[in-house]
């Protein structure tokens, strides 16, 4: 008795489906046989993107830290580009200090406050994101802050909604990030155009 069945192959992006014929256990064999054909190697399956989608298949991991090269942040601003959206972060020259400058980004669930105020900190956006600076020269010699740039940046559209520092001081600066959607969230350092931090979060 002949049962018929389908075999998938994945080509690319297309599923094709390929019709054959087998032989069941209890069948009679062919006067004729044929020669007999060596087994089809087994097919791997990887993960991919799917086409049209900006996220990769698999997320970096958070929290996610790493060193970074300097203690002194000079400008903060949001961007867009194709995928979704950026945190971009600026440092200037070392202060010469003997600070160990680190940061860490990591998945954070409100309440927030703005510094040791105890005020309440509401942020836009689905999911938050905390950005987390150790090492930090807050202020120079004449105790004036070395960030001068906006603390609260916003964005009525992209991935990231608005990005708040809500802390500032004893050589910690942190950023509460506010992102709709549920692409991938990312840090990474670049040095194209001097020492930067980058946050992604893609569009998904």
């Amino acid at each position: 008795m002949i049962q018929r069945h389908r075999s998938a192959l994945l080509i690319g992006p297309t599923l094709i489906l390929v019709a054959g014929c087998g032989l069941s256990a209890g069948a009679s064999p062919s006067a004729s046989p044929s020669p007999t054909e060596p087994p089809s190697p087994s097919l791997a399956v990887v993960t991919s993107p799917t086409p049209g989608s900006s996220s990769p298949a698999v997320c970096p991991p958070l929290p996610s830290t790493g060193p970074l090269a300097s203690d002194t942040l000079i400008d903060a601003k949001l961007e867009q580009f194709p995928l979704g959206s950026r945190l971009v972060l600026t440092f200037g020259p070392k202060s010469g200090q003997p600070l160990n400058p680190t940061s860490e980004l990591k998945a954070a669930q409100p309440p927030f406050y703005v510094g040791e105020s105890g005020q309440t900190l509401r942020v836009a956006g689905d999911h938050t994101y905390q950005l987390r600076l150790d090492g930090q020269w807050i202020s120079d010699a004449s105790g004036q802050p070395t960030y001068t740039g906006d603390s609260d940046l916003k964005s009525a559209t992209g991935t990231i909604r608005e990005a708040v520092m809500n802390d500032a001081s004893e050589g910690v600066i942190s950023w509460i990030l506010g992102t709709v959607g549920n692409g991938c969230v990312s840090m990474r350092s670049d040095t194209t155009a001097g020492q930067r931090l980058i946050v992604e979060v893609l569009g998904g």
